[in-house]
């Protein structure tokens, strides 16, 4: 158990140390597409790691899977060394500085968005399999090809979300990615009512609505670096914790949600989330700048 609690220290100040050197090395014009690539690593790695590590210890035996995995990192540390280039140190602000601005309308607020956004989006993923099966009768097997249909459709949604946020902004791609994601809960909610519903109408619904899920992590943490400033790093920190709050969330939410209202309740309970999270952005929108500088 406390080698438990010491690895997963070592992946939280690893995940916002990956997106802060991203985000200083790459070119402002791209920043939304270098932030969705390292997140499209992110997602991939649990897209992948966790079948691929339980097949290494079905195969060799548990300790094999843990063996692997510390000779992944040896060599991911290698490669770091050998081909990314040191970021030079800035000015650091000091700790009051930056729980001023951490604390200021538009961060703290942009945080608890995504938060909400997140439990949104993650809610009816937690309970996927019993919705499904209400739905369409899905078996064990379809359910399998859903969630690795999931996974595909999350990695290529925050690359394209990236994308977005270069193309059009940040605003624009959280608006788009919002509001397609209200679009597939209601589709979602009028399958349970038309139940029972085909597979093959069911898993492209599933699959655009886990890549809207995951496109729109760039356009947040675009977001919160900008309004951040000398306090970026510590706002991307801040924006993991939330995003791993929001999927916590999400799973005592769906449970509460499933036991007074079935699974019929899931996909209306994602929506309003998913929607007030919106609201939300906007809250912390209003009056940005002028908050930041007065914080600092």
């Amino acid at each position: 158990m406390a080698l438990r609690v010491v690895a997963a220290l070592a992946a939280a100040s690893a995940t916002p140390a990956l997106f802060a050197v991203t985000a200083a090395l790459a070119p402002v014009e791209r920043r939304g597409r270098y932030l969705g690539l390292v997140s499209l690593g992110v997602t991939g790695s649990i897209a992948t790691g966790v079948p691929l590590g339980t097949w290494i210890g079905g195969e060799l035996g548990w300790r094999a899977t843990f063996g692997a995995v510390a000779l992944a990192g040896v060599v991911v540390a290698v490669a770091l060394l050998a081909t990314v280039p040191a970021t030079p140190p800035g000015p650091v602000p000091r700790l009051r500085e930056q729980l001023a601005v951490l604390a200021a309308r538009p961060i703290s607020l942009g945080l608890l968005a995504n938060t909400i956004t997140l439990s949104g989006s993650m809610l009816l993923l937690s309970y996927l399999a019993p919705f499904v099966r209400d739905v369409s009768g899905t078996g064990p097997d379809g359910r399998a090809v859903l969630f690795a249909v999931s996974g595909v459709a999350g990695m290529l949604g925050v690359w394209l979300g990236g994308h977005a946020v270069d193309r059009w902004g940040a605003d624009t791609s959280l608006l788009i990615g919002i509001g397609s994601l209200v679009a597939v809960m209601v589709a979602f909610s009028g399958m349970w009512f038309a139940r029972q519903v085909p597979f093959r109408l069911v898993a492209p619904v599933t699959a655009v609505w886990c890549g809207f899920a995951f496109w729109n992590a760039p356009a947040i943490q675009a977001r919160l670096l900008g309004l951040a400033g000398p306090a970026g790093g510590q706002a991307l920190a801040l924006t993991t914790t939330a995003t791993y709050l929001g999927v916590s969330l999400a799973g005592g939410i769906g449970g509460l949600v499933l036991a007074q209202a079935g699974t019929g309740g899931l996909a209306p309970a994602a929506a309003v989330l998913i929607a007030l999270s919106w609201l939300v952005f906007r809250w912390a929108a209003a009056g940005q700048q002028s908050r930041i500088t007065r914080a600092t």
